[in-house]
């Protein structure tokens, strides 16, 4: 349990710093504690809500369709970035 949470905090500040750092670059002058705040706040949404969802998807499949929703979220994600064409 040591090691996996050891390599767990290690993956998650990596993946922190690897999504934050191509974000700062484009943020605007005026107020960047503010973004960096509200950068923030939508990084923990899926932290926040994953144990809900985790609670009310599974039925009498099993965790079978968590891990579908998981992957199909996940699939959705991968394709959000495509939409962004570039920075004002």
């Amino acid at each position: 349990m040591i090691v996996f949470s050891v390599v767990s905090g290690l993956a998650l500040g990596r993946s922190t710093a690897v999504d934050t750092a191509p974000v700062t670059p484009v943020l605007p002058k005026t107020d960047d504690a503010r973004d960096m705040g509200g950068l923030d706040i939508v990084n923990a949404w899926p932290r926040i809500l994953a144990p809900f969802v985790a609670s009310v998807v599974p039925g009498p499949g099993g965790r079978t369709p968590l891990f579908l929703l998981g992957a199909a979220l996940a699939g959705l994600g991968a394709l959000a970035p495509k939409r962004v064409r570039g920075v004002r």
